[in-house]
C-alpha cells in the first residue's frame, strides 16, 4: 500500500464520530490517491461517509435497529436483509436437503456444508475455511492484529464478537446467561459453564493431595495448579 503525507495526526482513540474528518483526513501531493484514510486498517476512500461506515467495524457501533428483534447493526443496508427474515421470505432453496434462506450468499454458504468445499486458505498454515469472515479472523491469531476496540476502555479484541461480549459483560452488567438449575445468572457463557461443572456436576474426582473432589479432570489440574503450585496430576 502506497504510503500517504498525514495532514494530521489525532489520539489512537476516536472520541466521537464528528473528530473523524479531522483526524483521518490526508493530504497528497499527487497521483490519483484516496482522501480518507483509516489508521487502524488498510483502507482508504473518496467519500468521508464511506470512512464513518468503515470506522463502526473498529467502535462495534450499531446504529441500525431492527423493530421486530431488536438486533443492531453497522450499517443500513445490513438492517434490510435481515428484515428479511422477519418476512418470511425464503426464495433461494437448497437443492441437496431442501432448506431455504432470504439471501442467496447464505444459499451459498450452506452449500458448502454438503460439498465440503473449503476455498479459503490461511496465508499462514494449512487451515482452511468455507467463509472468508473465518478465515480472517483466523489469521488474527497470527497476525495479533485486533482491530476491534472499546471505547470505553482500552479492551481491543481480534474478533467483533468477543468486543460485544465484553461491552455486554463488563460495561453494560447484562447477565444473559442463566444456570437451569439454581438460577443464577452470568455475563459470560464460560462463567455460566465453570459454574456447572463447580457446583452442579457430580465430584467423582479425588485431589490425593489434600481429598477435595472435583467434578472435571480440568478443575483438578485448576486446583493443582493454585494450591499445589504444579499442574502434573496423576490419573
Amino acid at each position: 500500500m502506497a504510503s500517504v503525507g498525514v495532514a494530521k495526526k489525532k489520539s489512537s482513540r476516536l472520541e466521537g464520530e464528528g473528530s473523524i474528518e479531522e483526524s483521518t483526513e490526508t493530504v497528497h501531493k499527487g497521483g490519483n490517491k484516496k482522501r480518507f484514510q483509516c489508521e487502524f486498517f488498510e483502507y482508504s476512500t473518496e467519500l468521508n461517509c464511506d470512512l464513518v461506515k468503515h470506522r463502526r467495524v473498529h467502535s462495534g457501533e450499531k446504529p441500525y435497529k431492527c423493530n421486530v428483534c431488536d438486533k443492531c447493526f453497522s450499517q443500513k443496508g445490513h438492517l434490510k436483509c435481515h428484515e428479511l427474515i422477519h418476512s418470511g421470505i425464503k426464495p433461494f432453496k437448497c437443492s441437496t436437503c431442501g432448506s431455504s434462506f432470504a439471501q442467496l450468499s447464505h444459499l451459498r454458504t450452506h452449500e458448502r456444508i454438503h460439498s465440503g468445499s473449503k476455498p479459503y486458505s490461511c496465508s499462514y498454515c494449512d487451515k482452511q475455511f468455507n467463509q472468508s469472515v473465518h478465515k480472517t479472523t483466523h489469521e488474527r491469531i497470527h497476525t495479533g492484529h485486533k482491530p476491534f476496540w472499546c471505547r470505553r476502555c482500552p479492551y481491543a479484541s481480534s474478533d467483533s464478537s468477543n468486543l460485544s461480549e465484553h461491552v455486554k459483560a463488563v460495561h453494560d452488567r447484562i447477565k444473559r446467561h442463566v444456570c437451569s438449575d439454581c438460577g443464577m445468572s452470568f455475563a459470560r457463557h464460560h462463567a455460566l459453564s465453570h459454574h456447572m461443572q463447580s457446583k452442579h456436576m457430580p465430584k467423582l474426582i479425588d485431589c490425593e493431595k489434600c481429598l477435595r473432589k472435583f467434578s472435571t479432570i480440568d478443575l483438578l489440574i485448576l486446583h493443582w495448579k493454585r494450591t499445589h503450585g504444579t499442574t502434573a496430576v496423576d490419573c
